[in-house]
């Protein structure tokens, strides 16, 4: 243990060939330039009603060591500038990542972020995935925290912390939680998630603009500053912007559940139309219950029972009861039997054939 070994390897029989593949720990060079061909230009795809009630949140200048500004450059490096809306997270140490965004999240205010790039960590990737299975927990991947002190403030007396084992030392009020995206194990690139702050202390969270769902409960009287911890695979994060008031979003959103329930029920009432009908078509098409080899194509007047084909409901007429029932006429060894069976026995005054268009 205390001397360098070398790895020898024997080849033989049918292998032919051996690749020697690099560090799964250090991020190759193709990885890098996946980060850096980042759309640096402000999008969403899926919170369309917010795109003109975004305000611009940019991170705070401060974090660990494993946190970095987006590099946008143009024709060469001296143009290069740096973005602060989006950060990078460098996973191939498998220490966590800290980061803070500069302004509060009030009563009635939003943040939206957008998941950029998604790249495995040797660790991710030797991780087994069976508690994730069954789990709806991403504490591997980022989590979302806030506090009540004031981060610029920590920031003036070099204070911040940006040890994550510090952070729940300090007397603050300091809360982190998992990301949650309901039966999905995975948080997958260009993934955008808006949380909320309403006037009842409740933090929401919203995952491609899916219904707001529970997330957090906190004292209303406060104000928290987000931050994000940043545990694996997530290397690329943008903060999209603050939404100041989400009177409007909210709004459209109670409009779309409305809209997806007229066009539930809309699509209830019309398959229970379409069953209607295929039940009648059904009925129609069945056999003569006289003669079980036409099918049925006569209604019975004034009963309106569908039970004959046009031959037998004219041989009833003439020759039988003239009453709705189906009955059955053999001839064995010149003699006529008749087998009765009713339906409703209404006395027919008249029988139509229908004919369906």
């Amino acid at each position: 243990m205390h001397e360098p070994l070398w790895a020898l390897l024997d080849i033989y029989g049918n292998c032919i060939s051996i690749e020697l593949v690099c560090d799964p720990q250090q991020r190759t060079q193709t990885q890098n330039d996946q980060i850096r061909q980042i759309n640096p230009v402000l999008n969403t795809h899926f919170y369309d009603e917010l795109r003109n009630e975004l305000i611009p949140l940019p991170f705070l200048p401060v974090h660990n060591s494993l946190i970095s500004f987006f590099q946008s450059s143009s024709s060469s490096s001296s143009n290069s500038s740096s973005n602060s809306s989006i950060v990078l997270y460098d996973n191939s140490k498998n220490t966590d990542g800290l980061v803070f965004f500069s302004d509060a999240l009030t009563i009635n205010s939003g943040l939206l972020i957008h998941i950029l790039n998604v790249q495995p960590s040797n660790e991710s990737r030797l991780r087994t995935t069976a508690t994730s299975a069954s789990s709806n927990s991403l504490s591997t991947q980022i989590q979302f925290g806030l506090t009540n002190c004031d981060i610029k403030d920590l920031i003036r007396r070099n204070d911040l912390p940006l040890d994550i084992e510090q952070i729940n030392r300090r007397s603050e009020f300091w809360v982190i939680e998992n990301f949650q995206l309901g039966n999905k194990t995975s948080i997958d690139r260009d993934d955008e998630f808006l949380f909320t702050f309403n006037q009842n202390g409740v933090i929401q969270y919203s995952h491609n603009d899916s219904k707001l769902q529970d997330f957090l409960h906190v004292d209303s009287n406060l104000i928290y500053y987000p931050f994000l911890i940043f545990k694996g695979d997530i290397v690329a994060v943008r903060s999209m912007g603050l939404i100041k008031n989400l009177d409007k979003y909210r709004f459209c959103q109670s409009t779309k559940v409305k809209l997806e329930s007229n066009q539930t029920n809309h699509e209830l009432n019309m398959k229970t139309k379409t069953e209607c009908q295929t039940e009648t078509e059904i009925k129609l098409n069945q056999d003569c219950t006289v003669c079980f080899d036409r099918i049925r194509d006569t209604v019975l007047i004034p009963c309106g029972h569908i039970c004959l084909c046009y031959s037998c409901a004219k041989g009833l007429v003439d020759h039988g009861t003239k009453q709705c029932m189906s009955f059955f006429l053999q001839t064995i060894q010149s003699f006529k039997l008749y087998f009765l069976g009713p339906i409703c026995r209404s006395s027919i005054t008249l029988y139509n054939r229908i004919y369906l268009a």
